[in-house]
């Protein structure tokens, strides 16, 4: 009986996916999508929460403008803007009131997933997981529907990198708890995410899925490197390249540094191309100033991810200068993208990537990670341009053959089947 059940759900599952970030403008979309994408090319159903929006406008076209009196504005008030400008009103981040505030969202969400369930019946819930948002532990335990937990970062760790200990209580602490116990089985996108999330939870039932790319969209054949310089005005340079956002861990400094010292030290057209938006871009453009940098550094505000492969196909070198980081768990999205463009990346030895990246085969790694240490990797790959070639060529088939969003679906999808079955024991 058993294994007749485990030949149904291989062959057609029904998947409830909860990702409240779904619809966000950031990579924790595009991951969730791509799952979404790659679960039904399997040929598996799967109905997410929230929907997908798609082509979203502020407006209708042809609406009439809605008035703004003091009505308009009574209607928007809700328990976020409430506690939003609570926390502004004391100065700081009160985790007391984000916990309030996803147990509100937790009741109004879980009567919104009673109803999808009802519907839908899925055959299992993947839920990837949110700080204080417990609505879909309550609805696997009381409709018995198995749940599997993505878990890609965690709240405590978060504030570790970014050194506000402080910030994080017993209560943040509680809730993740909470979540990894809750869960039947887990998955995450790091060896080292699996290391801390083992602290709560056997290791045994924790599986590392790492992210992906779609290898259709970011392949190197489709795009023309030398039309996109000319485009950008920079056809005679040769382009260190990143795209992300600006967050402090994510070493833009380090990078605008390394731009420094290479205009000291070497008379060759380097150029530094910043792709992205968000916290510390003004920061990183008034250092860039401060330098007299501007001549030597392109920033170009975020753009959307469609257009994201005709950018990276003009680098001639991806940078992914993270700072020294003994608690990097991440599984940097931008990483597979470069790699999948043949892009040779010169990146910080930390967490996933010195695993995935293998020096002078697959991309070439800095420790630690100084200014002086990226000059240093770059003007010596610059000497045997043969040898760069390879990388980037071995790079794009590692990618190919392991880290595709398809690959990454199928994974699940055997989780899935093992924790279907054994509930049919």
């Amino acid at each position: 009986m058993a294994k007749k059940s485990v030949f149904k759900f291989h062959n057609y599952m029904k998947i409830l996916y909860i990702a409240y970030r779904i619809n966000a403008p950031d990579g924790s979309a595009i991951h969730c999508r791509e799952f979404v994408r790659n679960i039904r090319q399997l040929g598996h159903e799967i109905q997410t929460f929230p929907p997908i929006k798609e082509n979203v406008r502020t407006r209708p076209i042809n609406s009439k403008k809605v008035p703004k009196n003091f009505f308009y504005y009574l209607k928007k008030i809700n328990h976020r803007i409430i506690v939003y400008y609570l926390q502004r009103l004391i100065g700081r981040e009160s985790e007391f009131l984000l916990m309030i505030s996803g147990l509100v969202d937790s009741v109004l969400y879980y009567y919104a997933l009673r109803s999808i369930r009802n519907r839908y019946m899925p055959d299992i819930i993947i839920y990837r997981n949110q700080i204080f948002q417990f609505a879909p532990f309550w609805l696997s335990k009381h409709f018995k529907i198995p749940i599997l937990l993505e878990i890609n970062a965690l709240r405590s760790i978060e504030a570790t990198i970014i050194n506000k200990q402080n910030r994080v209580t017993s209560i943040t602490r509680w809730a993740e708890h909470m979540a990894i116990q809750s869960a039947d089985t887990l998955f995450c996108v790091s060896k080292q995410m699996k290391y801390c999330l083992g602290n709560f939870r056997q290791r045994s039932e924790i599986y590392v899925i790492p992210n992906g790319v779609d290898t259709n969209k970011f392949d190197p054949e489709k795009y023309d490197k030398q039309l996109m310089k000319k485009k950008l005005g920079l056809r005679e340079k040769t382009i260190l390249g990143y795209v992300g956002s600006y967050k402090t861990w994510h070493g833009v400094d380090i990078a605008v540094r390394t731009i420094e010292m290479m205009a000291k030290t070497t008379k060759m057209s380097y150029h530094l191309l910043l792709i992205g938006n968000g916290e510390g871009f003004d920061r990183i453009k008034a250092q860039i100033e401060e330098k007299n940098l501007t001549s030597g550094v392109t920033q170009i505000d975020s753009v959307a991810h469609e257009e994201i492969p005709q950018y990276i196909a003009c680098f001639d070198y991806a940078l992914m200068s993270y700072p020294d980081m003994k608690s990097f768990h991440g599984s940097p999205l931008k990483m597979f993208e470069y790699m999948a463009m043949g892009i040779p990346v010169v990146a910080t030895a930390v967490g996933q990537i010195k695993e995935i990246l293998r020096h002078r085969e697959t991309g070439i790694l800095v420790y630690p990670p100084t200014p002086e240490n990226y000059v240093k990797a770059i003007l010596d790959a610059d000497q045997d341009p043969e040898r760069l070639r390879r990388i980037g060529t071995s790079a794009r088939r590692l990618i190919v053959e392991k880290y595709s969003w398809l690959k990454n679906a199928e994974k699940i999808i055997e989780v899935c089947n093992g924790l279907l079955a054994e509930r049919k024991r």
